[in-house]
């Protein structure tokens, strides 16, 4: 089968056979792709330098099946991230990885991911980034939620407290139970407006993205997440 250019970047590699790899891609076409990388463990290769996440590359594959098997792969940029930029990239590509599936398309991810880690690389504050990425993320794989309108098509409030509905959306709760998670609707302005000054608000939507972030992740947890908690040990590997 003939090969076309496609431009990628590296969210996760794994060893494959003796001398090759595996590496898990974002390609421009807002798609999830695995490829075979052969020849470039276990012996001298320029090449090996640059497979690594956070990686942009230009290359050809050929294959009729699901994996396909690199040609040609010419490097274009690293994202060199370090510290807690370097876990929130990590962070990132686990979630992209974990709920998108191969083949899956997702308008405008690409161009998400690359803002995500020019921010980051520039040694931006990482949660304001991240809280934008998971809107982004979450609204090209279908999860989105309105953060207009609650559940029953009213305008959300800034002063009403409200509990998030997995395939219902933002519903009013006027008697809170100790057990229900509250967000406010000044909380949820602030997602939607990208706005992110003020750090209660910003811990309420953390919060906020791990209860829709749940269901779709099922029983397993985030490997980075840990990595994210204080007091971990923060150490990371670039492939496994």
């Amino acid at each position: 089968m003939s090969s076309r250019e496609h431009i990628a970047f590296i969210l996760h590699t794994r060893p494959y056979k003796e001398t090759s790899i595996i590496a898990e891609l974002l390609t421009a076409e807002n798609q999830r792709q695995p490829v075979v990388i052969k020849s470039v463990r276990g012996r001298r290769s320029s090449l090996a330098a640059h497979l690594q996440p956070f990686a942009s590359l230009m290359l050809e594959w050929r294959g009729r099946g699901a994996m396909k098997s690199a040609s040609r792969i010419e490097p274009l940029r690293m994202f060199r991230l370090k510290g807690q930029s370097l876990l929130c990239g990590f962070y990132a590509n686990e979630l992209i990885y974990r709920l998108m599936a191969q083949g899956q398309a997702a308008e405008d991810l690409f161009e998400y991911y690359s803002m995500l880690l020019t921010g980051l690389a520039a040694d931006e504050p990482p949660a304001p980034l991240l809280r934008r990425f998971e809107r982004q993320l979450l609204g090209s794989l279908g999860y989105g939620v309105s953060l207009t309108h609650d559940a029953d098509g009213d305008l959300l409030q800034d002063d009403q407290n409200y509990c998030f509905i997995h395939e219902t959306g933002f519903q009013p709760v006027y008697i809170p139970k100790n057990t229900t998670l509250l967000f406010s609707g000044r909380a949820l302005r602030a997602w939607r407006e990208d706005d992110y000054s003020d750090p209660a608000l910003n811990y309420q939507l953390k919060l906020l993205v791990r209860q829709m972030l749940k269901p779709l992740l099922g029983s397993r947890p985030l490997r980075s997440r840990e990595l994210l908690q204080p007091g971990k040990k923060q150490e990371v590997s670039l492939s496994s």
